[in-house]
């Protein structure tokens, strides 16, 4: 039996089987030469060239780099549920932390399953050069879910890097 458009069914139920084949092929927990790790609520990737070493402060339980490049993840950072004021705390601590610490300020993101998630750039001196950083704090609802931290250390901007991260961010209960 054809439509008004000369296209069997057979054909519309083929198409759709393999539009549907096709998308489930796509989903993938990681994209290839990207890696997926959860720590506590918080799942995020990462390039797969990045390896992890020891944390570089208490407050992370996971550190990933490349050199120029990491990634540290506090997956319980707090019990807030407002991610400014975990931010607020983040902002006290590390200005004596890092050399030429100068904040620009947060724009709220959207992290799956989180009730509210920020992004803060920052800009700082690493090893004598000028780098670029980024908090993402996402947190979920009172009166226990908390917030959860990933920090990003960049050698320059690179919105496209920091977008696919936050991209592939989750935060569960």
């Amino acid at each position: 039996m054809a439509n008004n458009y000369g296209v069997s069914r057979r054909t519309l139920l083929g198409v759709g089987g393999l539009m549907l084949g096709v998308g489930l092929v796509g989903c993938s927990d990681s994209e290839e030469g990207w890696e997926s790790v959860t720590v506590d609520r918080i799942t995020v990737s990462h390039p797969t060239e990045w390896v992890e070493k020891p944390p570089e402060n208490e407050n992370f339980t996971k550190n990933f780099t490349d050199g120029p490049h990491g990634m540290q993840i506090a997956g319980h950072y707090s019990d807030d549920t407002e991610p400014t004021l975990a931010w607020s705390v983040l902002e006290f601590m590390i200005r004596g932390t890092f050399q030429g610490y100068d904040p620009k300020g947060y724009q709220e993101i959207t992290v799956k399953g989180a009730a509210r998630a920020i992004k803060c750039p920052f800009d700082f001196t690493y090893k004598g050069k000028s780098a670029r950083g980024y908090w993402l704090v996402a947190s979920g609802v009172l009166p226990t879910e908390g917030s959860a931290i990933v920090l990003l250390r960049l050698p320059r901007d690179d919105t496209n890097l920091v977008d696919k991260i936050i991209a592939s961010m989750s935060f569960k209960a």
